[in-house]
């Protein structure tokens, strides 16, 4: 090939993919958001191991989150072989989890795991359930 037919390839391939990458720009809108309106209180990597004697039979390998609002305590766990997921408990009137109550969960907790986690769920009568 000659000299002059390769740039010409050179140039219609980088007019290509610019033509791509524009139209690919004018199709995305990037949106970022900084910050949350609501945080845990409290991030924690826990490592549970169970024995039977001298055998491990179990390990519990997750990220413990807290959260405290005006009027409820929260907790989630996401365990780190199904990174995906969030399980979310509560409300609880307060740290003790002694009383669950039947409020919905805070919108502010929804937002912060939505933004981190691909399925949300929660512990109800009839086991794990996604929260929508």
């Amino acid at each position: 090939m000659h000299y002059l037919q390769c740039w010409a390839l050179v140039i219609a391939s980088c007019a290509c993919m610019f033509a791509l990458n524009a139209n690919a720009q004018a199709v995305v809108e990037m949106k970022f958001v900084e910050e949350d309106d609501l945080i845990p209180s409290l991030i924690e990597h826990r490592c549970e191991e169970m024995f039977e004697g001298d055998q491990l039979v179990e390990i519990y390998n997750y990220v413990y989150y807290e959260f405290r609002t005006q009027d409820h305590f929260y907790w989630a766990r996401s365990y780190l072989d199904e990174i995906e997921e969030v399980s979310i408990f509560g409300p609880f009137s307060d740290e003790t989890r002694q009383e669950k109550l039947n409020d919905p969960i805070d919108t502010r907790i929804v937002a912060y795991f939505r933004r981190r986690y691909a399925l949300l769920q929660q512990l109800g009568l009839d086991g794990y359930a996604p929260i929508p």
